[in-house]
């Protein structure tokens, strides 16, 4: 019994030599925790989604939380651990996000083809609404062009009214000084008509005063036969 407890210290001894030299292996050996934790909320690399906060007191424990939904991720005394749960987070995270986008480009595929069959329906569509606009417009062509040449030919006939009006216009004119002049003579004639009127009535009233002087003398005459045949009776 003395002999096996002696080879039980033996073992222990040596297992605690074993296991300190296992520590002291991770410890100088492992990797560093802290530049880890320093990596994973100070850089890009894990989109900085996790804070560390180191423990208040010597044998505290650390906390790490996150920083999205400012939310505790977990406590525990040793930093590998929060490192580890961290971690966890950040994957569970990145699964979140892949399965979102799993999903948008499922949505995004699906609209896609949708829009692609639609693309393809409304083609036709359009191309034959393209050929019928075609039609359209030929045919408005021709009309424009049908609208174009009358509208020449009315312009042709416009001159030829335009240059009528200004024949009928210059004769009008011509017609209007005529008729002033017509009028002027017709004021002329009419002056003229006045003074032959008053040299008439003077004529007419020299008539009658030769008149009544012819009578007059025919009087005077008669008497002087009366007389000259009463002398002769006398005689």
């Amino acid at each position: 019994m003395t002999r096996f407890s002696k080879v039980l210290v033996v073992f222990v001894a040596a297992a605690s030599l074993a296991y300190f030299a296992f520590v002291g292996a991770l410890i100088l050996g492992g990797p560093n925790w802290s530049a880890l934790a320093d990596q994973m909320q100070n850089t890009g690399e894990y989109g900085r989604q996790v804070t560390f906060k180191a423990p208040d007191v010597p044998k505290g424990s650390w906390t790490v939380t996150h920083t999205r939904s400012n939310t505790s991720i977990g406590t525990d005394p040793l930093l590998a651990a929060v490192i580890l749960k961290a971690q966890d987070r950040v994957l569970k995270d990145l699964r979140d996000e892949l399965t979102d986008l799993k999903e948008k480009i499922l949505a995004e595929t699906a609209a896609r083809d949708l829009a692609n069959q639609t693309i393809a329906a409304d083609h036709v569509g359009i191309k034959a609404r393209a050929t019928a606009y075609d039609e359209q417009l030929k045919k408005l062509a021709a009309e424009v062009a049908t609208a174009t040449e009358s509208l020449a030919q009315k312009g042709v006939d416009l001159t030829a009214v335009q240059k009528q009006f200004e024949e009928r216009r210059f004769e009008v004119f011509r017609l209007q000084t005529q008729l002033e002049l017509l009028r002027d003579d017709l004021f002329a004639s009419l002056r003229q008509r006045d003074a032959l009127q008053d040299e008439l009535l003077q004529l007419k009233e020299s008539q009658q005063r030769l008149n009544a002087r012819q009578q007059q003398l025919k009087r005077q005459l008669g008497a002087g036969e009366v007389a000259v045949e009463g002398r002769s009776d006398v005689q």
